[in-house]
Protein backbone atom coordinates (compact mmCIF):
# COMPACT_ATOMS: atom_id res chain seq x y z
CA UNK A 1 0.00 0.00 0.00
CA UNK A 2 2.54 2.48 0.61
CA UNK A 3 4.49 1.72 -2.97
CA UNK A 4 2.77 4.65 -4.57
CA UNK A 5 1.10 7.65 -3.13
CA UNK A 6 -1.55 10.13 -5.30
CA UNK A 7 -2.21 13.35 -3.66
CA UNK A 8 -5.66 14.58 -5.09
CA UNK A 9 -7.12 17.72 -5.31
CA UNK A 10 -10.19 18.92 -6.38
CA UNK A 11 -10.22 21.49 -8.74
CA UNK A 12 -13.20 23.80 -10.75
CA UNK A 13 -10.50 23.30 -14.27
CA UNK A 14 -9.17 20.83 -14.83
CA UNK A 15 -6.97 21.82 -18.05
CA UNK A 16 -6.31 25.97 -16.11
CA UNK A 17 -5.23 23.87 -13.06
CA UNK A 18 -2.85 21.61 -15.05
CA UNK A 19 -1.47 24.56 -16.60
CA UNK A 20 -1.01 26.10 -13.43
CA UNK A 21 1.04 23.10 -12.13
CA UNK A 22 3.00 22.31 -15.37
CA UNK A 23 4.42 26.00 -14.79
CA UNK A 24 4.59 25.45 -11.13
CA UNK A 25 6.45 22.36 -11.22
CA UNK A 26 8.41 22.72 -14.56
CA UNK A 27 6.54 19.11 -15.76
CA UNK A 28 3.88 18.15 -17.78
CA UNK A 29 1.29 15.85 -16.75
CA UNK A 30 1.86 11.81 -17.33
CA UNK A 31 -2.00 11.73 -17.94
CA UNK A 32 -4.75 14.41 -18.84
CA UNK A 33 -8.15 14.05 -19.49
CA UNK A 34 -11.50 16.50 -19.62
CA UNK A 35 -12.01 15.91 -16.01
CA UNK A 36 -8.34 14.76 -14.47
CA UNK A 37 -4.77 15.31 -14.82
CA UNK A 38 -1.57 13.66 -13.13
CA UNK A 39 1.89 14.70 -12.51
CA UNK A 40 4.64 12.60 -11.70
CA UNK A 41 6.38 14.28 -8.75
CA UNK A 42 9.29 11.54 -8.03
CA UNK A 43 8.61 7.71 -8.56
CA UNK A 44 5.86 6.48 -6.63
CA UNK A 45 4.51 9.88 -5.75
CA UNK A 46 2.01 11.42 -7.85
CA UNK A 47 -0.29 14.86 -8.03
CA UNK A 48 -3.70 14.25 -9.43
CA UNK A 49 -6.30 17.41 -10.29
CA UNK A 50 -9.87 15.62 -10.31
CA UNK A 51 -12.33 17.64 -11.33
CA UNK A 52 -14.96 18.27 -8.29
CA UNK A 53 -18.22 17.35 -10.25
CA UNK A 54 -16.99 14.48 -11.17
CA UNK A 55 -15.75 13.58 -7.79
CA UNK A 56 -17.59 10.10 -6.88
CA UNK A 57 -18.89 10.13 -4.07
CA UNK A 58 -19.48 14.51 -3.99
CA UNK A 59 -17.53 16.36 -1.43
CA UNK A 60 -19.74 18.92 0.08
CA UNK A 61 -16.27 20.71 0.41
CA UNK A 62 -16.41 20.73 4.36
CA UNK A 63 -13.82 19.05 5.68
CA UNK A 64 -11.72 19.39 2.29
CA UNK A 65 -8.82 21.43 3.32
CA UNK A 66 -5.52 21.05 1.51
CA UNK A 67 -2.21 22.56 1.59
CA UNK A 68 1.10 21.14 -0.54
CA UNK A 69 4.66 21.94 1.10
CA UNK A 70 7.44 21.67 -1.01
CA UNK A 71 10.70 21.48 1.16
CA UNK A 72 13.99 23.32 0.41
CA UNK A 73 17.26 23.95 1.82
CA UNK A 74 17.61 27.16 2.92
CA UNK A 75 15.89 30.66 3.24
CA UNK A 76 17.28 31.62 -0.07
CA UNK A 77 15.46 29.37 -1.97
CA UNK A 78 12.54 29.89 -0.10
CA UNK A 79 13.07 34.08 -1.89
CA UNK A 80 13.78 32.70 -5.04
CA UNK A 81 10.75 30.54 -5.23
CA UNK A 82 9.20 33.99 -4.01
CA UNK A 83 10.38 35.85 -7.00
CA UNK A 84 9.15 32.98 -9.33
CA UNK A 85 5.86 32.84 -8.01
CA UNK A 86 5.07 36.46 -8.44
CA UNK A 87 6.96 36.25 -11.91
CA UNK A 88 4.31 33.29 -13.09
CA UNK A 89 1.42 35.71 -11.33
CA UNK A 90 0.93 33.42 -8.58
CA UNK A 91 -1.67 34.71 -5.39
CA UNK A 92 0.94 35.22 -2.51
CA UNK A 93 -0.71 34.77 0.61
CA UNK A 94 2.39 34.99 2.81
CA UNK A 95 5.74 36.71 1.37
CA UNK A 96 8.76 35.14 3.11
CA UNK A 97 8.44 34.88 6.73
CA UNK A 98 9.90 33.22 9.24
CA UNK A 99 8.09 31.30 11.52
CA UNK A 100 8.52 28.40 14.31
CA UNK A 101 9.16 25.72 11.39
CA UNK A 102 11.57 28.08 9.62
CA UNK A 103 11.35 30.40 6.67
CA UNK A 104 7.70 29.93 5.07
CA UNK A 105 6.15 31.51 1.95
CA UNK A 106 2.16 30.30 1.55
CA UNK A 107 0.50 30.93 -1.70
CA UNK A 108 -2.37 29.34 -3.28
CA UNK A 109 -3.24 27.77 -6.55
CA UNK A 110 -6.21 28.94 -8.67
CA UNK A 111 -8.62 27.01 -6.48
CA UNK A 112 -7.61 28.32 -3.20
CA UNK A 113 -5.03 25.18 -2.26
CA UNK A 114 -2.52 26.55 0.09
CA UNK A 115 0.94 26.07 -1.17
CA UNK A 116 3.98 26.51 1.31
CA UNK A 117 7.57 26.63 0.41
CA UNK A 118 9.35 25.70 3.60
CA UNK A 119 13.41 25.93 4.64
CA UNK A 120 14.02 24.59 8.00
CA UNK A 121 15.48 26.42 10.58
CA UNK A 122 19.43 26.41 10.46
Amino acid sequence: MKNMILLALYVRDVAQSALFYASLLDCEPGHHSANFAQFELRRGVRLGLWRQGDVVPACDGSGCRTELDFMVENARQVEECHERFVALGITILQPPTQLDFGSSLLACDPDGHRLRVIAPPG
